[in-house]
């Protein structure tokens, strides 16, 4: 108990092919040289909205909703100590305004902690992962800026594992049910209709009803409330696609539009 005690304490007019890879070159120029001082690599997140442009939709609620998909993750504290929660979610979005869903979040990489002694080493894992649910709430969408508001509310685990060697197996030996609820605000600013830079900042709420050991819970759902913050990237599939493609055909619509009125008149 005492090292589960310390470990869980211690202290993100060109043909098509040339313009799709000018936009990719200019897109990773982005990523390269955008002045993230203080960030490290894992702390980009990347987002992909599919469906229609800003235009908002005549007809009701539930017509055409767009498709969801997150991939990253966000950056956080377990008992004073930076990690780094990884996490997709899979969900839609109605009417520019709202987007539900459901997703997975873990820690990765998992913390791991050395204990006992010099002759008889003890070596600890902690993982911690939940489902959950979201609810977002689009304040302000529109051809510069996005800011929303998302709401998780989830359950899961933190699972501690431990073995006697570097390489030996990892045996569970605690195992503790959560439940998470995480609020946060999320901003971006859009460089181009299809890409986007940002970032969020929130708060994490972890409580467990664990009655097999009750004094680990309490360990564990104080050292796992925490902030959260991460560094965004967000494609926007749609504008994308008509930024390749829509130029092309309407290109093509008028070369052949002036082909009809300008082509050759036959009269008997």
């Amino acid at each position: 108990m005492k090292i589960l005690k310390g470990v869980l304490h211690s202290s993100e007019m060109l043909p098509c092919q040339f313009r799709f890879m000018r936009l990719l070159f200019s897109y990773f120029i982005i990523l390269l040289f955008f002045p993230l001082s203080g960030f490290t690599q894992g702390e980009l997140d990347v987002s992909v909205g599919i469906g229609d442009s800003l235009a908002e939709p005549e007809h009701g609620f539930f017509y055409r909703p767009k498709i969801v998909l997150g991939l990253g993750g966000h950056n956080s504290l377990v008992g004073g100590e930076k990690v780094r929660i990884g996490g997709m979610r899979l969900g839609l979005e109605f009417r520019h305004k709202w987007r539900f869903g459901v997703g997975l979040n873990y820690l990765n990489p998992a913390i791991f902690r050395t204990g006992g002694d010099e002759i008889n080493p003890v070596f600890y894992r902690i993982d911690f992962a939940y489902f959950n649910i979201f609810g977002e709430y689009i304040i302000l969408n529109n051809r510069r800026w996005e800011f929303s508001f998302p709401l998780v509310l989830g359950g899961g685990a933190t699972t501690v594992s431990s073995r006697a060697s570097e390489n030996g197996i990892w045996v569970p030996d605690r195992v503790v049910g959560l439940t998470v609820s995480q609020v946060s605000a999320v901003g971006y600013y859009k460089i181009w209709k299809w890409l986007g830079i940002g970032a969020s900042m929130g708060y994490r709420n972890v409580t467990s009803k664990d009655e097999n050991d009750p004094a680990l819970s309490k360990i564990v759902t104080t050292a796992f409330d925490g902030p959260t913050w991460a560094i965004k990237t967000k494609i926007y599939v749609g504008e994308l696609w008509r930024a390749l493609f829509k130029k092309k055909d309407k290109k093509k619509k008028k070369d052949k539009q002036k082909t009809l009125d300008t082509g050759p008149i036959d009269s008997m």
